[in-house]
């Protein structure tokens, strides 16, 4: 468990120093104006720290780590919701508008999927810290029933399509 609080953490800052460029340095598409080696480095060893800070801290306080997941998990799910949503009313406004139109219309803006995104890190933080054991049960019996899954897969291979197939 420790180690995944410390890998979401991690995934998480990498994800967010990316998003602001700072490792604009991995990304073939940005301008070479904007590809800094300092501000890479300085952002690859802030992401490991944190994440070593996540790992103790995880190891000090046990609801931290249920709180870290399931503030990523309430991410996730929000952000599932509105392109779930934004696609409906995408589907239903080419339907409107006839075959071959762009829909382009939203049912969730820009603010909309804002707080949405917030609302869902709270939830998830929320579930997270005050059901901890309950959490952490079920995490580690999803991770588990992955992990058993794909080794029998791999073992005796049963039809599962390889990741390398599917990708």
């Amino acid at each position: 468990m420790a180690l995944l609080v410390q890998l979401v953490c991690l995934g998480i800052l990498v994800a967010y120093f990316f998003h602001e460029g700072y490792l604009a340095i991995a990304d073939p598409t940005e301008p070479p104006k904007r590809k800094s080696v300092l501000l890479g480095f300085v952002a690859i060893i802030a992401s490991i720290i944190a994440a070593i800070v996540a790992r103790w801290l995880f190891k000090k306080f046990l609801k931290f780590g249920p709180l870290v997941i399931g503030m990523f998990f309430g991410y996730l799910v929000a952000i599932y919701l509105i392109i779930f949503l934004n696609g409906m009313a995408d589907s239903f406004a080419a339907q409107e508008k006839g075959p071959g139109a762009n829909g382009a219309e939203e049912w969730i803006g820009e603010s909309g999927q804002m707080l949405y995104t917030f609302f869902g890190i709270v939830l998830g933080g929320y579930v997270g810290w005050n059901y901890a054991l309950i959490f952490i049960l079920a995490v580690q019996t999803f991770v588990s029933s992955y992990l058993i899954v794909r080794g029998l897969s791999l073992w005796i291979n049963y039809g599962y399509p390889n990741e390398a197939v599917l990708i």
